[in-house]
């Protein structure tokens, strides 16, 4: 579906292994925060309160993006003879196009409540 649409491009390796460590990188930060989920002292950073709840959601999504993003190759080559052949490029086109999009619309999300925010410490700063 996406060849259709964009010409065929593999990554080159640098760009493969960049992807690789930023999400080697990602998965040590989640890792560090679910590990001090029972520490007694907690760390201020790795607690998930409603006001940082939007920022912790859009990071575990880009995780996931990071991981289709390096597995959608070798997925495609494993699914080569389970599934036909437009079935599989369709499936992991679908999830791929979806975390992009999930993604796209939590970073449109947090940068709107940045600005809202910004927007209501200016007034409050007006009124005084």
């Amino acid at each position: 579906m996406l060849d259709s649409v964009f010409p065929p491009q593999d990554l080159s390796l640098l760009q493969r292994m960049i992807f690789i460590w930023v999400f080697i990188a990602s998965g040590l930060v989640v890792t560090v925060q679910v590990s001090q989920s029972w520490a007694d002292p907690r760390p201020r950073w790795t607690v998930v309160t409603p006001e940082n709840k939007p920022y912790w959601y859009t990071y575990y999504t880009l995780v996931a993006f990071l991981f289709m993003q390096i597995a959608y190759g070798p997925l495609r080559w494993h699914l080569e003879g389970v599934l036909p052949w437009s079935l599989e490029v369709h499936v992991l086109d679908a999830l791929w196009i979806g975390l992009l999009s999930l993604e796209a619309c939590m970073l449109a999300y947090v940068f709107t409540l940045r600005i809202s925010a910004a927007l209501r410490r200016q007034e409050k700063v007006k009124e005084l």
